[in-house]
């Protein structure tokens, strides 16, 4: 979930291709900065379209990701798979959240599934630390 394990496998990466600590910086920027971005789009895109078919639109941009991170070392090219992981991460984000909500609260768990899902966060961010 929120473990940053990522974040040194991917700077790691970047360097093997040659990219500069520099770029490395400027490559995760645009993830960041994309990710901010839109994630109020995609909430109001998962409230009018449903949440399936936002979930399908994050997996599809993270598939994306992947498959250009491996295929290419170009600076450029980086950036852009970066903007599809912003995506990936952005349309995720949220939905599934409420998705689980939805679904415990049909089942008259809602309680629970905010307890729970309170407590993975905390666990998570406690992680990062």
């Amino acid at each position: 979930r929120m473990m940053l394990f990522g974040i040194t496998v991917n700077v790691t990466y970047f360097q093997s291709l040659g990219v500069s600590m520099w770029g490395v910086l400027v490559l995760k920027s645009v993830h960041s900065i994309g990710t901010m971005v839109l994630e109020i789009p995609s909430g109001v895109a998962s409230d009018s379209l449903g949440r399936k078919p936002v979930l399908l639109i994050s997996q599809v941009a993270s598939a994306i990701y992947w498959a250009a991170l491996g295929s290419t070392n170009q600076v450029p090219m980086l950036a852009a798979a970066q903007m599809f992981l912003a995506v990936g991460d952005s349309f995720f984000s949220g939905t599934d959240k409420a998705v689980l909500y939805e679904s415990m609260t049909e089942l008259g768990l809602g309680a629970e599934a905010l307890k729970g899902e309170s407590f993975a966060t905390f666990a998570s961010q406690i992680s990062e630390s």
